[in-house]
């Protein structure tokens, strides 16, 4: 997504960009509480999640506790140092290495392997 933001001239490209740091501002215990009353089951004591009031389906176990949410719901809440990180070093790389790639009748994924990643990774 970094890379789309920076190097692309795609539509809302601000908005994204200031929607992908949201979560660096939520603490992780929100994203895990929103998890849980979106997926919460009848196991539990209470009321049942959003899900399950919708759908009328039971949430499996593995989806609303355990492992699966802790790792989601952490990879939420981490992405955007992945993204700052990485749209601050595509910002700093030079684009005409990229458009010399495109002239000389590279293909996207091929600039993306050869030029841009590894520029990124040597500054």
């Amino acid at each position: 997504m970094a890379w789309l933001v920076v190097r692309t001239d795609m539509p809302f490209r601000k908005g994204i960009a200031v929607f992908a740091v949201v979560p660096y501002v939520l603490p992780s215990y929100t994203l895990a509480l929103a998890w849980l009353d979106f997926f919460k089951n009848e196991r539990i004591g209470g009321a049942t999640g959003l899900y399950q009031y919708l759908s009328g389906v039971s949430t499996p176990d593995w989806l609303a506790y355990g492992f699966v949410p802790i790792v989601i719901t952490l990879s939420i809440h981490y992405y955007p140092f992945t993204y700052l990180l990485m749209s601050g070093a595509l910002s700093s790389v030079d684009s005409s290495l990229e458009e010399a790639g495109e002239v000389l009748g590279a293909t996207r994924p091929a600039i993306l392997k050869r030029i841009t990643f590894p520029s990124c990774f040597l500054r």
